[in-house]
């Protein structure tokens, strides 16, 4: 029998004194509306569910009319119908494009130049689009694996084109695993609307081992070519084998750097293209990787998903593997072992003292936040800046962070976080950094910046401010005016942090930087080497 069609048609009520009672009218006695009366209230909306069963493969159209009490009565909603027959394989390109070529979608295997996803349709919202005359002659389009013994002898779809060109579309079919080929028919691109194609199977070998193919084309050997459109396809029944054929989503995962204490979840789509199958088990080598939410079985052709947590208790990286035990086979795109790996990392700093001189190939560094609510600008990590430093501090050809002064100019401040530091167990913790803030230019008045210290509750504002200082990088002891570093004391906790928060000129002459973090224990101070080698470049202006 056909395959049943349903619509939902929405019926919306303007602004009145009194409720609008509905009741409809139907023009096919194999179209059915519920509920057949409805009362919606003033300014109100509802709807009505318009099904259509029928009886025999055709195209049809039909309207269904709604008798009212409003001005308007009465409305009246046309419709365009065609059935298909029972068992097709429907092919209607509204999925997502990602999963055109994936088991779990459509299927298809692409080879050659692109189809994509195009807002020119038939019916719905989208149609496949092969656009202009890339891959003539070598893109082919090639459907799942088709059952000939099982449905429909048929295929049928919708094509559009253009009034010029050369470009065709031939429609091959295989009943040998595509072994050997065999055109079907010739669609050419000489249409400006959609116009519907049917052709006939039943000639051909009825077997389960069938493919069809789209191939794009120039018959005359013509370069000229536009754009070809498929939609709304009706396909023999897709094979399905008898026993079940496991797909994963993924060959392997990759989670990255993950703080420790924190979790990252990965979810894993498992397809099965064949009969229903089993999953006995989903287990991981490594507790560092915890499997939830396993599926018990995978129906024919449907997806379940399971969820892989990298919630890592050591530092450094670290791999395991995550082993899928079912009772089908593996698909040629799937791996019954799934590797994993991820690198564990500890955000709180717990060892001193602690050294953060920004190189990291232009990277900010791991557990350091450039601030998504500030001023929208990030901080920059890079060996050079414009109306800053020309290398950093400690070897004169590395990296250091700025904030660049060029537009936009954000009166907001640009900010920069550190890495949380447990400093409880310090005596006298120091914070020291160096830094370049000088305005070389224009008459804007200079940017400055302000250091804020997290005690682990609360940010203490404007510990230390920077404004235009020198051109060159700054440091000096304590005693000294310009001094720098800042005793942490007073915001000793298990989650201390710095805070660097930029306010730029209304120019670009002002691009403040900081390099060579530090954070230790004063009473040990003769003990740090900061940088443990320093080579003082004659392009470096610094101060000792």
């Amino acid at each position: 029998m056909p395959d049943k069609q349903s619509a939902c048609v929405f019926a919306a009520i303007a602004a009145q004194a009194m409720p609008a009672i509905w009741q409809s009218m139907i023009s096919m006695s194999d179209i059915t509306v519920t509920p057949t009366t409805l009362t919606i209230p003033p300014i109100g909306t509802d709807s009505v569910l318009v099904t259509w069963t029928p009886t025999a493969v055709a195209m049809d159209t039909a309207w269904i009319e709604f008798i009212n009490n409003a001005a308007s009565s009465p409305d009246t909603v046309y419709a365009t119908l065609q059935s298909v027959p029972a068992g097709s394989y429907v092919v209607d390109f509204e999925a997502d494009h990602a999963t055109w070529f994936t088991p779990g979608g459509y299927g298809f295997t692409l080879h050659g130049a692109s189809w994509t996803r195009s807002s020119t349709e038939h019916w719905g919202d989208y149609a496949a689009l092969k656009s202009g005359s890339t891959g003539k002659d070598t893109t082919y389009l090639y459907t799942a694996r088709l059952d000939l013994t099982s449905g429909p002898s048929q295929v049928s779809f919708y094509s559009k084109g253009t009034s010029s060109g050369d470009d065709s579309l031939e429609v091959l079919i295989s009943t040998d695993l595509g072994a050997t080929w065999t055109r079907v028919g010739v669609v050419d691109n000489h249409r400006t609307t959609f116009e519907y194609f049917s052709f006939d199977l039943s000639s051909y070998p009825q077997n389960d081992s069938t493919f069809l193919a789209f191939h794009y084309f120039y018959p005359t050997g013509s370069t000229s070519g536009s754009s070809f459109y498929l939609d709304d396809m009706a396909l023999p029944p897709k094979y399905i084998a008898s026993t079940g054929v496991l797909y994963a989503s993924v060959d392997s995962v990759d989670y990255g750097t993950v703080n420790i204490g924190d979790t990252s979840s990965v979810n894993i789509d498992l397809t099965n293209t064949g009969a229903l199958l089993t999953i006995n088990s989903i287990t991981s080598d490594n507790p560092e990787f915890v499997v939830s939410n396993v599926p018990t079985t995978i129906g024919t052709f449907q997806t379940e998903t399971f969820t892989v947590e990298y919630i890592p208790t050591i530092e450094g990286p670290v791999t395991g593997n995550i082993t899928i035990d079912h009772d089908g086979v593996n698909g040629s795109d799937a791996l019954l072992v799934i590797p994993v790996q991820g690198v564990g990392f500890q955000a709180t700093v717990t060892t001193f003292p602690y050294f953060e001189d920004f190189e990291n190939s232009g990277i900010i560094p791991d557990g350091w936040l450039n601030d998504p609510n500030d001023s929208g600008k990030d901080w920059k990590f890079e060996q050079s800046a414009g109306h800053g430093p020309n290398a950093d501090h400690t070897t004169g050809s590395g990296y250091f962070a700025y904030v660049d002064d060029s537009s936009p100019n954000p009166t907001d401040a640009t900010i920069l976080i550190s890495r949380p530091m447990d400093i409880s167990t310090l005596v006298n913790p120091e914070l020291t950094f160096w830094y370049w803030s000088f305005n070389d230019g224009g008459t804007a008045t200079p940017g400055y910046m302000l250091v804020d210290i997290y005690d682990g509750t609360t940010w203490q504002m404007n510990v230390d401010s920077i404004g235009n200082v020198a051109e060159q990088w700054k440091k000096e002891t304590i005693n000294l005016t310009a001094y720098k570093s800042i005793n942490l004391t007073a915001y000793k906790s298990t989650g201390t942090k710095v805070r660097f928060r930029v306010f730029e000129t209304t120019s670009f002459y002002h691009d403040i930087s900081i390099d060579d973090f530090a954070v230790y224990d004063a009473i040990n101070w003769a003990n740090l080497q900061w940088p443990p080698s320093t080579t003082t470049q004659e392009n470096v202006p610094t101060e000792a």
